[in-house]
């Protein structure tokens, strides 16, 4: 959330991975980003509901225009997911500590042109706000 002039600004978020077992990170992110006020949208295609919100089975199954999709499954899911992601259009991508390998930087480097902000090596509960100032 960010302050600007008298709006607050709260982004549309999609965390790949997200689940109701409490010990995850898939929960604990989907938890804190709800607590901060962004609109979350879990995407688990074994889940229907997480945290009392609709979980998708995939990202472009989500109607709403999405701001970020954070993933946060490991590493040869990731590069399974970016594959995906990179058919939708430049989309801004986050991808958890753990999710990633030297083969899933590699890839978003080579296709970087493909994506839109691409952040890695990073929380997005604690780090948020730094790499996207306005949320």
């Amino acid at each position: 959330m960010a302050f600007i002039g008298y709006t607050f600004i709260y982004m549309n978020i999609a965390v790949v991975g997200a689940s109701n077992n409490a010990e995850k990170y898939g929960n604990r992110i989907v938890r804190h980003l709800v607590e901060e006020g962004h609109a979350v949208f879990p995407v688990n295609p074994k889940e229907k509901i997480i945290l009392n919100l609709p979980s998708y089975r995939k990202v472009g199954d989500i109607e709403t225009a999405i701001d970020i999709v954070d993933i946060v499954v490991p590493p040869e899911v990731t590069m399974k997911v970016l594959r995906y992601l990179k058919t939708l259009g430049r989309i801004n991508v986050w991808i958890q500590p753990g999710a990633e390998s030297d083969e899933v930087i590699a890839y978003l480097e080579k296709y970087s042109n493909q994506f839109g902000i691409i952040t890695y090596n990073q929380c997005i509960m604690t780090s948020l706000d730094r790499v996207y100032p306005q949320a």
